[in-house]
């Protein structure tokens, strides 16, 4: 008896795997028995009457136009059998918040299980390798496959399209469906290029993003609705990642990765001591020039208050900054020759620093990466290491007019 009514035109395509799709059907996790014909559609689709059909399934030749000429192409009985056990399974989907090429995916990845050995799924997973699944929601089968190689893809991908997914959750499988190795057997499938920045990704593109080495490094960041994994290239090292876009697109813009703007210094903590801090003011620029003013600059606990009414450090230090890691710089080539300490009231007079004082201490911050944290209070925290101990300073951005 067979699994469904079917008509005399779609009859005979069918009749040569009957039995085949019969046994595939039983394997299907989910499914509805449907009316099946012939029509002008693109592979398949369901409407109120059941499954229909592509007509051109039924032409004469030995393969759909859409696998003409691939190598992994289907013949089209094989094909049909595909976009019978698709349409199956799909018409047994719940109602669901996910994107097109979840839905596509499902179907794509129980067609392939559900029979097995015919190969059902591999052009459709080397679709996936160009990334666009926005255009070509069928290369969503793809994530599905990567998805099913670290776990259960069918109920992660029934969890994706019921409840929705984010570009984040995708970010995994888009890694293993750009790799070399790719997934599904399909490794000598092609890849998009990779993207330098900047870049605009339209709706979920999945890609690989290849940013060249620079001196002194930098930050990708998103405009939009997306994700890269990394987004912090180090100084002089490449950035080679994966960069998923969600419904919206996004745009991958390069940035300096650092503090960028003047801060001045409001507090320092190390040794055990907290200091204050006055007339210290730190400008990182995105060419990666650091300047550090110092404008009658002391620092110092409240027992030296009195050294700061006699003496006072002032001048213009010049370095460079680079990226060292995720939110995080270091300094470097740093010149305090511009710096000098004076005297103030009766004592009038001006030395080089030399070694000493607070030019010493600016060039000591060379000895080790200092982390970055920006606040919500305008404040930014750089924590790292000076004379071997560790040491945090609090900047404060200037003052905004009213």
């Amino acid at each position: 008896m067979d699994p469904v009514a079917i008509d005399p035109r779609a009859d005979a395509l069918i009749a040569p795997f009957r039995q085949a799709w019969a046994d595939a059907r039983a394997r299907l996790p989910a499914r509805r028995d449907l009316a099946v014909r012939l029509g002008d559609v693109a592979l398949w689709a369901l409407d109120g009457e059941g499954i229909v059909l592509d007509a051109r399934l039924a032409a004469e030749g030995t393969h759909h136009p859409m696998d003409a000429g691939d190598p992994r192409g289907l013949d089209r009985w094989r094909r049909a059998l595909a976009c019978l056990l698709e349409a199956e399974a799909t018409a047994a989907l719940p109602e669901g918040r996910g994107p097109a090429w979840v839905k596509a995916g499902l179907a794509i990845h129980a067609a392939g299980r559900a029979a097995p050995g015919l190969g059902l799924d591999l052009v459709d997973l080397a679709a996936g390798r160009g990334g666009d699944l926005g255009a070509w929601p069928r290369g969503g089968g793809s994530v599905i496959a990567a998805w099913d190689r670290s776990g259960d893809g069918w109920s992660r991908g029934l969890r994706a399209w019921t409840e929705g997914v984010t570009p984040a959750d995708v970010l995994d499988a888009a890694r293993a469906v750009l790799s070399a190795e790719g997934v599904g057997g399909v490794a000598d499938a092609p890849r998009r290029p990779a993207v330098d920045v900047p870049a605009t990704l339209g709706s979920w593109c999945l890609t690989r993003v290849a940013v060249p080495a620079h001196a002194r490094g930098g930050r990708i960041d998103i405009e939009g609705d997306g994700v890269v994994d990394p987004i912090w290239a180090a100084a002089g090292a490449p950035l080679h990642g994966v960069a998923v876009s969600g419904p919206g697109g996004c745009r991958l813009m390069p940035s300096a990765g650092g503090p960028l703007g003047a801060w001045e210094l409001v507090t320092a903590e190390g040794f055990g001591q907290v200091f204050g801090a006055r007339g210290l003011v730190f400008e990182f620029r995105a060419d990666g020039r650091l300047q550090v003013v110092f404008a009658d600059a002391f620092v110092g606990g409240f027992d030296a208050l009195p050294l700061a009414d006699r003496l006072g450090t002032s001048g213009v230090a010049r370095a460079r900054w680079r990226v060292a890691g995720p939110a995080a710089l270091s300094v470097h080539d740093i010149d305090t020759s511009g710096v000098t300490m004076h005297g103030k009231g009766a004592e009038r007079f001006a030395m080089p620093m030399g070694e000493a004082g607070l030019a010493g201490g600016l060039r000591a911050m060379a000895e080790s990466p200092w982390r970055w944290t920006r606040r919500d209070d305008r404040r930014l925290v750089l924590s790292g290491r000076i004379g071997g101990g560790p040491v945090t300073l609090v900047l404060a951005a200037p003052a905004v007019d009213a």
